[in-house]
C-alpha cells in the first residue's frame, strides 16, 4: 500500500489532527510525531521526537521499547529481503 506523506504544522494541541492522518505532525514547539492511519507509528526511528530530546518508539499505535522496535524492524526487513526463508 502506498501512502502520500504529509507534514502538518500545528499549535501544541493535537486534537486538530485529522482521523486516519498519515505523515508527520510538527508542533509549534518543534516536537515531531510520525503517524500512519491516525496511529503513532514509525519504522525508521522514534515516532515521537520531542523538542527537549526525549524520544518514544511506537508501532501501529502501541508504545514499544527502543530494543523491541529495532528487533521488530530488522525482522520485517529480513522478510522483505529474504522472502523465501519466511514462506511456508
Amino acid at each position: 500500500m502506498s501512502h502520500t506523506l504529509y507534514t502538518l504544522y500545528t499549535p501544541t494541541q493535537t486534537d486538530i489532527i485529522p482521523d486516519n492522518f498519515t505523515g508527520i505532525v510538527v508542533n509549534a514547539n518543534g516536537s515531531k510525531y510520525s503517524m500512519l492511519n491516525g496511529k503513532l507509528h514509525c519504522m525508521e526511528g522514534p515516532a515521537i521526537d520531542q523538542y527537549n530530546g526525549i524520544k518514544h518508539w511506537y508501532l501501529n499505535g502501541e508504545k514499544v521499547s527502543k530494543a523491541d522496535h529495532t528487533e521488530y524492524c530488522l525482522e520485517q526487513r529480513k522478510k522483505i529481503c529474504f522472502p523465501s526463508q519466511y514462506m511456508k
